[in-house]
């Protein structure tokens, strides 16, 4: 592996591990809390929204789009750390790993004040992961078709 892929592969696996530690420090957070940091990013949006004209958003749409945004950006670390891995196998790991974590992060709000385990999060979960590798892997392809059109 040469020092460029090994450093990216790095760089993917510590993106991986701070996404992950975020995800899951949320969900141990006691529902108030958390529906206290929800309540302003809604009214952050809202306002933002209001600007531009177009109706606001709900608090519930935005802690699914929180849910998804960052699996996400887990299914896009994972993905790059698989691709810039030593053997770089074709086969998709992340995808198992990232639904194992979504799992993982309902069974965690069982321990929080006031925060529940629902499957439609973890399917969520996973469909945010699936979108962030499937965009790296997007990313990936157009860049080799771009480097290839340079030569």
């Amino acid at each position: 592996m040469t020092a460029r892929r090994r450093a990216a592969f790095r760089l993917f696996c510590a993106g991986a591990a701070l996404v992950l530690a975020f995800i899951w420090g949320n969900s141990l957070t006691a529902a108030p809390a958390s529906s206290a940091v929800s309540g302003g990013v809604t009214a952050w949006v809202n306002a933002l929204l209001a600007v531009l004209g177009a109706p606001g958003v709900t608090e519930d749409f935005v802690r699914k789009a929180a849910h998804f945004s960052e699996f996400a950006a887990l299914g896009f670390c994972t993905g790059g750390a698989r691709r810039t891995s030593r053997s770089a196998p074709r086969l998709w790991w992340e995808l198992p790993f990232c639904a194992l974590c979504a799992a993982a992060d309902e069974f965690l709000q069982l321990f929080s004040p006031g925060r529940s385990a629902q499957a439609a999060d973890a399917l969520l979960d996973f469909s945010g992961a699936l979108t962030g590798a499937c965009a790296l892997a997007l990313a990936f392809a157009l860049a080799r078709n771009f480097s290839a059109r340079l030569r």
